[in-house]
């Protein structure tokens, strides 16, 4: 499994990608 992974939108059947699109670890997090 690789660092980056590609978004699937939300649209995939793990558990994850309804927070992180599945697509691997979150680098940084923040108030934009």
């Amino acid at each position: 499994m690789s660092l980056f992974q590609t978004d699937d939108l939300g649209r995939g059947t793990s558990d994850l990608s309804k927070t992180t699109g599945n697509a691997g670890s979150r680098l940084a997090c923040g108030t934009i």
